[in-house]
């Protein structure tokens, strides 16, 4: 990855947030082509307070949300990229994004460490 994740020294500051939204995005996008290819594509990745935890996919607007407070932490987000992303295709698939990351949001788990998408993440 050519761009770096920049620190947050104050959660406010909109040119730091957007550096690091750029660089989550051409992850997610990464992680899409890779991964998650017979899955239509996330419209926005967006690092915003207004979600819930971390992270979340929000299935009415095709958009995964990242929490500022760990939008600076590229492993972190990486791994909530791919959680995301797994709720993401369960819901585009079968119309439930699996909230309780039940048997099919564990075999998607499973595929993804399989192919590696774990590697040096964890």
């Amino acid at each position: 990855m050519s761009a770096t994740i920049l620190p947050m020294e104050d959660p406010a500051d909109a040119l730091i947030g957007a550096q690091n939204e750029l660089v989550l995005t051409s992850v997610l996008r990464e992680y899409e082509r890779k991964y998650f290819f017979d899955v239509p594509e996330i419209d926005v990745l967006e690092v915003t307070d207004r979600g819930q935890g971390s992270a979340c996919f929000v299935p009415s607007e095709n958009r995964i949300l990242i929490h500022p407070s760990v939008a600076s932490y590229e492993k972190i987000c990486r791994v909530l990229i791919l959680h995301e992303l797994i709720h993401s295709k369960l819901y585009k698939q079968y119309n439930d994004p699996d909230a309780e990351e039940g048997l099919r949001f564990q075999a998607e788990v499973k595929r993804l460490w399989n192919q590696g998408a774990y590697g040096r993440l964890l």
